[in-house]
């Protein structure tokens, strides 16, 4: 992915109006943003991420102001970029991201040039573009598409990417294990269910089983409208390690990743050939008679379809 800091202006003028809404509500935050798509994976990210928060902190200990934003880069050559305007009486820095790539992308891009405001708004020397280009053969180095200059990176804006994008892709870490009403037969309530990415099934059992020593097994069995039947087998544990759903030597190679947050409540990630493809969570009625499952899909072109799944317990038939 091609990231860079670009060098475009020193007037605060050249940035356009500072936007009307700002992080957690608080007009005195030194991070602000106006739009939603970004405020909703700035939070995600802030959530999942030491390093992200990190980040954070830094930027509202400084003495500049970044405002996140919606914009394209070098006429969409580049993924994300900073604009700097070194005008007092504060040092603005304007990041500008694509909301509308996969979360992961939209992470990777909001920590990346954070990391570069931070560099920024720390320096305390920052006065002009020709300072800020000083700043940057330092410690960076030049990184731009023929014929575009001047624009710079960092080694340490990289590392921190990578950092927040694994922080992010890692289940949450706890001891807490699933409740045994998890297990057992289910039918697919096609009438109280919403997929959003149009393919409601005709029917679907599925049937979830205590394999010992930490071992689930998940079988699942649908019909589509078509009347064209379909299953998925595969092995888990509740313990945020990949397992494999799919045979060996398939492509594309998917992998689950999942952990409880509760006894009633564990989460999940989908991959496939090493990308996240989907995340949710099983939600499990406390009565053991219900498990709702949410799932949120990504495909290729960015765009996220939301599905929930009611599964009712099947009964058991008694002599």
């Amino acid at each position: 992915m091609f990231r860079a800091f670009l060098l475009v202006s020193t007037c605060a003028a050249a940035l356009g109006a500072p936007p009307l809404s700002f992080a957690g509500g608080d007009e005195s935050s030194h991070v602000r943003f106006s739009n939603e798509r970004i405020a909703e994976m700035f939070r995600f990210a802030a959530d999942r991420s030491a390093t992200f928060r990190g980040l954070v902190r830094a930027l509202e200990a400084s003495g500049g102001i970044v405002y996140l934003g919606e914009g394209k880069c070098m006429e969409g050559r580049l993924h994300s970029c900073v604009h700097v305007a070194a005008a007092p009486p504060a040092r603005y820095v304007m990041v500008r991201v694509d909301p509308r790539e996969q979360v992961l992308s939209v992470v990777a891009a909001l920590a990346h040039e954070l990391q570069h405001a931070v560099e920024i708004s720390t320096a305390p020397d920052i006065v002009d573009a020709a300072s800020v280009e000083r700043l940057y053969a330092r410690i960076g180095f030049a990184n731009c598409p023929s014929g575009f200059a001047p624009c710079w990176e960092t080694r340490e804006a990289q590392d921190v990417e990578q950092r927040v994008v694994h922080d992010v892709q890692r289940p949450p870490s706890t001891t807490a294990e699933i409740d045994g009403g998890f297990f057992g037969s289910w039918t697919l309530n096609v009438a109280r269910s919403l997929f959003e990415d149009g393919e409601t099934p005709a029917s679907s059992c599925l049937i979830t089983s205590d394999r010992a020593f930490g071992l689930i097994s998940s079988v699942t069995t649908t019909v589509d409208r078509e009347g064209q039947s379909y299953g998925e087998a595969f092995v888990f544990r509740l313990d945020g390690r990949e397992y494999q759903m799919t045979a060996a030597g398939e492509r594309p190679r998917r992998t689950i990743s999942a952990t409880p947050v509760d006894p009633f409540d564990a989460e999940f990630v989908i991959r496939q050939d090493g990308d996240v493809v989907a995340t949710g969570r099983w939600i499990l009625a406390r009565d053991g008679q219900t498990l709702i499952v949410q799932t949120l899909r990504f495909d290729d072109d960015g765009k996220d379809s939301p599905s929930v799944a009611v599964w009712d317990k099947q009964r058991v038939k008694r002599e």
